[in-house]
C-alpha cells in the first residue's frame, strides 16, 4: 500500500497555468517532455483532490530534469501542503536549494483529502525563478499501523467476554464497596497513543482511578495508531447498589429492645437472641445503607427504618428470622436472627395439704425443687380426705390435681384417702403450650 500513488489521475487545479500545460498533466503518470504543469507567475500552486481521506507519509516531485530537460530547469524550492476542506492548508514538508531531477521525501504521517504543491516567490526553476514547472506530482498512501490492544485488564471485576483484541465492547460487575477502578490497556503497536476516558495512559500501565457511580458506568479506551484512525474499546462497569444494613433492631410487642449477639455490624450476617417465655412475638426494624435497597423479612417487604410485621415465636423453639436486602442490579445479602424463646416455668414451689377425718384435722406442706418430681407425705390413719393447694413459680399456669384443674394458690375439693397410701398426681401446664411437668405426692396414713 505504501507504494500506491493516490494522486494519479485525480482532479487537479492550480493558481494559474500557461496553456496547454495544465496541472492535470502533472498527475497523469507520464514523464513525456510536454507533459508538465507550467505557471509563469509566483507564488504558484497546484492542488489535487484525492477524492477521499487518506493517510500520507511520502511524496515525490519529478522536476523537468526527469523529463529530459536540462537540470537548470529543475525547481529550487517548494512545499507540500495538505487540507481536509480545500480551504485551510497545513505545511507538511519544505524543499529548498534543490538541484535534483526528482525528490522523494518521507514525512510524518498525516491525514488529508487534498494535497498541493506550493512554490514560493523566487523559488521557481533555476533557469527562470519566476516560473514554476514540474513533470509529475505524486503522493503515497501510508501503510496503516495497528490500532488494536494486545491486552486489557481492570483492577476489580472480570471482563465479559474475555479479552480478544478484535472485540471492542465489554462488561463487568463490581460490588458496592468498589467505588473506583483502574484500567490497564496494552497497545499492540508501541507507537500508538492510548487514552482512558480522555486521559493519556502509558501502554501497559494502569490508568488513573475511574470513579464509579451506582449503576452503569461506561469507560472508553481510545487507541490512536501511529498511522490510521482511532479505535474505541468500551467497558460498561455496573457497580452494584449497597446490600448492607447500617442497623437492625429486634423488639418485643411492648416495644422493648431485645439484645442480639454479637452486637450489630454491617459485615456480620448471623445473630442470635434469647427471650423469656412471656415474649410470644417480636418485630425487626432494619435500616439500609442505600435508599434504593429493597428489604424483605419473612418474604414481606419492609421499609428501611420501619418495623416489620409481628413475627410469632414458638415456646421452647428457635425461630429463624431472615432479613433479605436486594440492591440495584440484583445483588443481595441475607441477615439472619435466630431467636430462641424459653419454655414456660412449670415448676411448683410447694404444695399445702389439709387433712380431715372423723374428729380429726391436720396439715402438711411439701417443698418442691427443680430436680425431683416425686414426693411423699404422712398423715394419721384417722384422716379420710385431703385438700390440695399448689403454689406455682409462674403466673398463668394450670395445675390438674387428680382430675381437678386449679390455678396457683387455689385449693382443691377434698380428695378421698383410701388404703394405706394414696397417690396425688399434679400435672402442671400452660395454655397453648403442649409440654407439661408431672409431679406425684404419695400420702401414707400411719
Amino acid at each position: 500500500m505504501g507504494n500506491i500513488n493516490i494522486a494519479l489521475n485525480k482532479p487537479a487545479s492550480s493558481s494559474s497555468y500557461l496553456y496547454p500545460y495544465a496541472p492535470q498533466r502533472a498527475v497523469d503518470g507520464s514523464l513525456a517532455t510536454a507533459n508538465r504543469w507550467l505557471s509563469v507567475t509566483l507564488p504558484a500552486w497546484m492542488s489535487v483532490n484525492l477524492q477521499g481521506v487518506y493517510w500520507i507519509d511520502k511524496w515525490t516531485v519529478a522536476n523537468l530534469g526527469a523529463a529530459n530537460w536540462p537540470q537548470n530547469y529543475n525547481m529550487n524550492g517548494y512545499k507540500l501542503q495538505s487540507s481536509m476542506d480545500n480551504i485551510n492548508w497545513v505545511d507538511r514538508d519544505t524543499v529548498t536549494g534543490n538541484a535534483s531531477n526528482s525528490t522523494t521525501r518521507t514525512v510524518a504521517p498525516f491525514k488529508a483529502s487534498y494535497v498541493r504543491l506550493y512554490v514560493p516567490g523566487g523559488q521557481g526553476i533555476a533557469a527562470n525563478t519566476n516560473f514554476a514547472s514540474i513533470a509529475e506530482f505524486q503522493v503515497f498512501q501510508a501503510d496503516p499501523t495497528s490500532s488494536y490492544l494486545s491486552g486489557l485488564t481492570i483492577s476489580a471485576g472480570t471482563l465479559t467476554p474475555g479479552f480478544v483484541k478484535t472485540t471492542t465492547a465489554y462488561t463487568a460487575s463490581v460490588g458496592f464497596e468498589t467505588s473506583s477502578i483502574t484500567v490497564t490497556p496494552t497497545a499492540e503497536d508501541s507507537r500508538a497513543t492510548i487514552k482512558v476516558n480522555g486521559a493519556v495512559v502509558t501502554s501497559g500501565q494502569p490508568s488513573q482511578a475511574v470513579n464509579l457511580n451506582v449503576g452503569q458506568n461506561t469507560i472508553t479506551v481510545q487507541v490512536t495508531p501511529y498511522i490510521g484512525d482511532p479505535l474505541n474499546y468500551t467497558i460498561t462497569v455496573t457497580r452494584q447498589d449497597s446490600v448492607n444494613l447500617t442497623n437492625m433492631v429486634l423488639k418485643d410487642t411492648a416495644n422493648n429492645t431485645i439484645g442480639i449477639s454479637p452486637a450489630f455490624t454491617a459485615g456480620t450476617t448471623s445473630y442470635t437472641a434469647n427471650v423469656e417465655f412471656g415474649v410470644a412475638s417480636a418485630t425487626v426494624t432494619p435500616t439500609a445503607e442505600s435508599s434504593n435497597a429493597v428489604i424483605t423479612i419473612n418474604g414481606a417487604v419492609v421499609q428501611s427504618g420501619q418495623a416489620s410485621g409481628v413475627i410469632s415465636l414458638n415456646a421452647g423453639a428457635t425461630t429463624a428470622i431472615p432479613v433479605l436486602v436486594t440492591g440495584y442490579g440484583g445483588a443481595s445479602k441475607t441477615y439472619t436472627i435466630q431467636v430462641t424463646r424459653a419454655i414456660p416455668d412449670l415448676y411448683l414451689s410447694r404444695v399445702d395439704l389439709a387433712f380431715s377425718g372423723s374428729r380429726y384435722s391436720g396439715s402438711s406442706s411439701v417443698t418442691m425443687n427443680h430436680t425431683d418430681l416425686n414426693y411423699t407425705a404422712n398423715t394419721s390413719t384417722k384422716a379420710s380426705s385431703v385438700t390440695v393447694t399448689p403454689y406455682a413459680e409462674m403466673n398463668g399456669v394450670k395445675i390438674n390435681v387428680n382430675g381437678q384443674e386449679l390455678n396457683s394458690e387455689q385449693a382443691s375439693t377434698p380428695i378421698a384417702l383410701t388404703g394405706a397410701s394414696t397417690v396425688l398426681n399434679l400435672v402442671v401446664t400452660y395454655p397453648n403450650y403442649t409440654g407439661s411437668r408431672n409431679y406425684t405426692i404419695t400420702v401414707t396414713r400411719t
